[in-house]
């Protein structure tokens, strides 16, 4: 009998008793790409390391020689004009010589291009300095992490 026929009949239809394997499927695939996505994560390697402490600690300013460069490229070296660049290598020789000063703070307006700071650390360099580092200012609304 055909499905027509039955229901003209009077006959009551049965429901479907077969399972629905499409969400099954979904499942199935949706699993496989998670596990796809988190296999390289899973093959990482992580070295076990135990990290150093530090605390920042005060600088004596008198350790340090400063070099200083004015917007107008006038320069300074610890608070003595120099007259020109020229004369710059010649000065800071003698003077890391004869103070012993091998730490240079380098205090660079921020309108002096990049050029002109590489070019001073450069000459810093010949001149026998062994640390260098630039000063910054501090940010007053910076707080501290620990």
């Amino acid at each position: 009998m055909s499905s027509r026929r039955r229901r003209r009949s009077g006959i009551p239809q049965v429901p479907h008793a077969g399972m629905n394997l499409v969400p099954l499927v979904d499942m199935a695939l949706n699993l496989v790409l998670i596990l796809l996505i988190m296999a390289p994560a899973m093959y990482m390697v992580r070295l076990p390391i135990h990290l150093p402490e530090a605390e920042a600690t005060k600088v004596d300013v008198n350790e340090w020689m400063r070099v200083t460069v004015s917007a107008d490229e006038r320069l300074s070296v610890d608070g003595d004009l120099v007259d020109s660049w020229a004369l710059l290598p010649e000065v800071l020789s003698h003077k890391v010589k004869d103070q012993k000063k091998e730490l240079i703070l380098m205090e660079v307006d921020k309108v002096i291009p990049y050029r002109t700071t590489s070019r001073l650390m450069e000459i810093v360099q010949a001149a026998g300095a062994t640390r260098i580092a630039f000063a910054t200012l501090q940010n007053p609304h910076a707080t501290a992490t620990h």
